[in-house]
């Protein structure tokens, strides 16, 4: 792909075809490893004709490029695995917004034991992003937290099959569906909440990738509880976020009855979380980006420090 003033519209310089001060060339933008994927999402294996295919378009397009752009360090990683040298791959995160996903209120807001505790979720809804596993952790607590409740902004294909699931589990008084809501609506409905949940299913692709829902709840100042991957671990250690295991309710249902009964755990894991993601804004992602297209400096420097070994946390 070539670079257009749609690439990346928060980078000043950019005026349409190539940018200003530009090394010229061809940037290709890998957003996602295709291969994995294509083996997720359709459940085939790596010797598949289409997923081996899938691998040889992938690593022509970057042969093909002087310059590719790539989200997380595991990516990176699968393509020099495959053949792409490294050092023509740059790693700049797709994080969130900071100038659209900010708290309304400068404190957290936290919840009181044997008060509501009140969960939400956003984005597409389909199999794949785990809202039954959400569900199902919900009427395991229904008794246990009586305040509890979960809302779920966001349409898709699984709506039909997750409305029914609530209704099979008696959980209408606890989840609710707003589906698909006005911009300003959604960031009303996660700056009520007190904690945010990203429950999608790990597989082989996950691993590599990270989630902007866990981005912006982290911006929003909400404690998030969020299914492990390899990528999550790595970039934000133990302490930032409660973890479960991926598709696995029991253990979801675990992790949130152990955070509603210690509300200044989820204060700590806000402030944690807030930190380690400040390596990750837009100031920081922005010098890498600059460095990797437009050859300028990057003032900070290398790839974010990523938290592996001990994990110890922000």
């Amino acid at each position: 792909m070539t670079l257009s003033s749609e690439y990346h519209p928060r980078l000043p310089g950019v005026r349409g075809g190539r940018p200003q001060g530009s090394r010229g060339g061809v940037v290709i933008d890998m957003n996602e490893c295709m291969p994995e994927l294509y083996q997720a999402e359709r459940g085939k294996g790596a010797g598949h004709p289409m997923t081996r295919l899938f691998a040889r378009l992938e690593q022509w397009s970057m042969a093909f490029a002087d310059c590719v752009i790539t989200p997380t360090e595991q990516q990176k990683e699968a393509f020099v695995r495959r053949g792409t040298p490294a050092e023509k791959i740059a790693v700049v995160l797709n994080g969130a917004d900071e100038q659209l996903y900010r708290p309304r209120a400068t404190e957290p807001l936290l919840w009181e034991p044997c008060g509501p505790f009140r969960l939400v979720s956003h984005g597409l809804v389909v199999e794949r992003y785990g809202q039954d596993t959400m569900v199902r952790a919900i009427a395991l607590l229904k008794e246990r937290i009586p305040g509890i409740h979960l809302d779920i902004f966001g349409m898709g294909e699984f709506v039909p099959r997750l409305r029914a699931l609530v209704a099979e589990l008696g959980v209408e008084r606890q989840v609710r569906g707003a589906g698909f809501v006005p911009h300003e609506e959604l960031l009303a409905g996660i700056d009520s909440a007190h904690v945010g949940l990203v429950a999608a299913k790990r597989d082989i692709f996950r691993d590599l990738t990270l989630t902007n829902k866990m981005f912006e709840y982290v911006l929003m100042r909400k404690p998030v509880v969020i299914a492990e991957t390899t990528a999550v671990r790595d970039y934000f250690g133990d302490e930032c976020f409660a973890y479960f295991r991926s598709d696995d309710p029991a253990d979801l249902a675990r992790a949130l009855h152990d955070l509603y009964h210690d509300p200044e755990r989820g204060r700590a894991m806000i402030e944690r979380a807030s930190r380690q993601n400040q390596q990750y804004s837009w100031a920081v992602e922005q010098r890498r980006y600059r460095a990797a297209v437009f050859g300028m400096p990057a003032d900070e420097g290398g790839a974010p420090a990523l938290l592996t070994g001990a994990r110890q946390g922000a």
